[in-house]
């Protein structure tokens, strides 16, 4: 299995020292944390630097750094590393905070007095859950909309040759009727014969 590596990003030594100790802990008895891989940096420039040339399954932000505080960090890590999961980690106790960082597409947000191995696990896991199903539910969303963009354009002018009925398609390419409605609409064709081709192709049969 591979590592669960998380990037934990946090100024205060002796706070970092304590989250490592507790991730490790954890490992003791905890199978979740067996495969957690903690990497540290202090502050936002070296995390940045870091995401430039590694991934990380989730970052663990600490509010307070010396070269970005409060929402301001949220949202700078937020917009430059939009696809990974985000847990804040803070002393401090303001619900307004929270709210905010959680409008900014934070995953979840752990008061440090209240924090244990235990909780701080569960709530990466959690928080990489919740984000892979969020990234799946967007990415249906763009199919389905792809797919009705595709039917809307079937609803217009559709420029059809008089003779051979081929449709033209946007980038110039000729295609049979059949086919263009099967890439456009996802429609599927079953073939039989109308009254009046059975009676020109098969007169005897109406005698």
């Amino acid at each position: 299995m591979n590592a669960f590596r998380i990037l934990l990003v946090e100024d205060n030594r002796s706070d970092a020292a304590l989250i490592r100790e507790m991730i490790s802990e954890e490992r003791g008895w905890e199978s979740d944390a067996a495969d957690f891989e903690l990497v540290h940096k202090d502050s936002h420039a070296k995390a940045m630097q870091y995401l430039s040339e590694n991934t990380v399954d989730a970052i663990l932000l600490d509010l307070s750094l010396p070269d970005s505080n409060g929402i301001e960090s949220v949202r700078r890590l937020v917009a430059g590393e939009p696809n990974t999961p985000v847990v804040v980690l803070t002393g401090l106790s303001d619900e307004t905070v929270a709210i905010q960082a959680l409008q900014y597409g934070v995953q979840d947000y752990l008061d440090k007095d209240e924090l244990s191995g235990s909780l701080l696990v569960r709530s990466l896991r959690y928080a990489v859950e919740r984000f892979h199903n969020l990234q799946e539910k967007e990415k249906l969303i763009r199919e389905l909309r792809e797919a009705l963009d595709k039917v809307k354009t079937l609803s217009g002018l559709l420029p059809i040759c008089a003779k051979c009925k081929n449709v033209r398609t946007d980038d110039g390419y000729w295609m049979q009727v059949e086919s263009y409605l099967n890439t456009y609409s996802g429609l599927h064709f079953t073939h039989s014969l109308c009254p009046a081709c059975i009676r020109n192709l098969y007169p005897e049969l109406l005698t």
